[in-house]
């Protein structure tokens, strides 16, 4: 089973596309998503949220706790 990632970022760019939604896992890793996408100096806003399906314990959590 793939763990959720904690982060996720919403990347709008100037050139009209639609936005790209990434996932991460610590925010010191914004910067490799940032680079690995278009050209950097074409971003106009990045909009980061924590994952809320990544904080939401999960049942098995949720069933263990005493």
């Amino acid at each position: 089973m793939t763990k959720t990632k904690r982060w996720m970022a919403e990347i709008t760019y100037r050139n009209g596309d639609a936005p790209t939604i990434v996932q991460f896992e610590e925010l010191a890793d914004l910067h490799d998503v940032v680079e690995m996408w278009a050209d950097w100096n074409e971003i106009e806003q990045i909009v980061i949220t924590l994952n809320v399906s990544s904080a939401t314990p999960g049942r098995e959590e949720i069933e263990s706790r005493p």
